[in-house]
């Protein structure tokens, strides 16, 4: 899904490892978003030869798309955490970033990263700070792939900032940067392995 919000977004900057293609392995899961009050869904989770993550949502009541994502590991001392990026379409020359960390059977999930809140940690890192025009445009808190995605809506407001980067280099100084600020923004995924 490409959308134009107010987060974190550069060129596709990393390529997926077919060996290692994210924290949650390949098979049939319940995911439970914790503390949304919703059941549990069903997903088939798989990784694809170019080093991507597929979901594919089953026994949903509407109709949803697999989705693709590129998850990387991304070295922080005592943490297993991962970079998320979408993974691109054929020609698409921007994409959303964000980050996931696993605790235990507990997927820690920030697929959408504010800019409002972090403009600061990005220009120090090198990165550019951009306002949004208003016109039609996702809104922010429509924007997160998240397990079960809402329907984005339509908004004719400014979205106020977009976070860009150019390099890994300033990408990553700003992750670590925004890590050690310790967010509270995570989504918490509970994995339920049901079979192969």
């Amino acid at each position: 899904m490409v959308l134009s919000g107010c987060g974190w977004v550069g060129p596709p900057l990393y390529k997926g490892d077919p060996t290692d293609a994210g924290p949650i392995k390949p098979g049939l899961y319940k995911i439970d978003v914790l503390g949304d009050g919703k059941p549990a869904h069903l997903y088939r989770i798989a990784w694809l030869p170019d080093g991507s993550t597929s979901w594919t949502p089953l026994r949903s009541k509407k109709k949803e798309e697999p989705w693709r994502q590129i998850a990387v590991r991304f070295a922080v001392p005592g943490r297993q955490v991962w970079i998320l990026q979408d993974a691109p379409d054929e020609g698409q020359t921007q994409v959303d970033y964000g980050l996931a960390e696993l605790h235990a059977d507990i997927l820690w999930v920030m697929p959408f990263i504010d800019c409002d809140s972090t403009a600061e940690i990005v220009r120090a890192a090198g990165g550019e700070v951009e306002d949004n025009e208003a016109s039609n445009v996702v809104e922010a808190n429509d924007m997160s792939p998240s397990i079960d995605p809402p329907t984005p809506k339509i908004s004719e407001k400014p979205t106020g900032q977009r976070c860009r980067f150019k390099d890994r280099d300033s990408l990553e100084r700003a992750l670590r940067a925004y890590i050690a600020s310790n967010p509270t923004k995570w989504v918490r995924v509970r994995f339920k392995r049901i079979s192969d």
